[in-house]
């Protein structure tokens, strides 16, 4: 199975999109009409290619696939991406994909041999820190690092600590994470177990997969529910009949989802969200019967 970046990268974009800055998303379809169930229809939105996301991002749906619109717009100017390495934004705007706007950059650096090996002269581990490491040594002669003093400084972009030295840039957790378990495999992430992005005590980090990463995942800011993975929809169907629901849709496995809905008309608003919670938190228990590794932070 091909990895989203090796999709990415298969994909000739230049003839199904054209680059537009003026368009809202910054990509238009480069062929008007498309064909649906054998009948070709008008694209909306004067041929406008994507959306945003509920995570303020900008997605666009080719082959009932997902590709994110910045990494499009790079690979269209640049070509293929490479491998461990994701699109991010100069101007810290996820919405901005003009092509200026954009730099690529490794999303995960790996400790290198040279300098993961001169890790314990430097460095130790100590939760009296904020970050959890403390300098034992300067890492060079003119190095301004006081000794004793906390290793790291906080990114508050994405709110992770960070070391600068050491032969490149790294997040704290991840060496923290070297230290006790060895070097991390490819593919594998840290994730941190509370939802705290700046505790990194090491009780507080384990290795998982992308795909279990995300069931540590907490509430979006978009949710209108109140309730992880439970979606509220009120619209009219083809019939002209008013249409009020709770939805639960839950990962079972890596691009496979299962939902159930509860209607509003049929329970009562109450009731219908009082199902919902139920049988999410049912679902996810029986998944993790299975090793799912859904916690609990998930729900709430």
């Amino acid at each position: 199975m091909l990895t989203s970046t090796e999709r990415l990268n298969t994909i000739d974009w230049k003839e199904i999109f054209i680059y537009c800055p003026n368009s809202p998303t910054f990509l238009k379809w480069k062929h008007k009409r498309k064909a649906r169930n054998g009948f070709l229809v008008n694209r909306p939105n004067d041929n406008m290619a994507g959306s945003i996301t509920s995570q303020n991002l900008l997605s666009v749906s080719y082959n009932k696939e997902k590709y994110s619109i910045p990494k499009i717009i790079w690979v269209m100017h640049n070509g293929p991406l490479p491998d461990g390495y994701s699109v991010y934004f100069r101007d810290h705007n996820t919405l901005n994909s003009n092509i200026e706007n954009l730099y690529i950059r490794a999303t995960h650096l790996q400790l290198s041999e040279k300098y993961s090996n001169e890790l314990f002269n430097y460095l130790k581990y100590d939760e009296t820190s904020p970050t959890c490491l403390r300098w034992i040594d300067k890492c060079s002669k003119s190095s301004l690092i006081e000794i004793n003093s906390p290793a790291g400084s906080l990114d508050t972009d994405d709110g992770y600590w960070k070391i600068h030295g050491l032969g490149g840039h790294y997040k704290v957790h991840r060496i923290i994470w070297f230290m006790h378990h060895g070097k991390l495999s490819k593919g594998m992430h840290i994730d941190h177990v509370n939802g705290i992005r700046n505790d990194n005590r090491i009780v507080n980090l384990r290795l998982v997969t992308q795909h279990t990463n995300s069931k540590n995942r907490s509430k979006s800011k978009n949710n209108k529910t109140g309730h992880n993975a439970i979606s509220y929809y009120e619209g009219l169907n083809h019939r002209g009949t008013l249409i009020r629901r709770y939805t639960v849709c839950i990962a079972v496995a890596a691009y496979k989802k299962q939902s159930r809905s509860f209607s509003c008309t049929k329970y009562g608003d109450d009731l219908a969200l009082a199902l919902a919670i139920k049988y999410r938190d049912e679902t996810i228990q029986k998944l993790n019967e299975s090793g799912a590794g859904y916690t609990d932070r998930h729900g709430t």
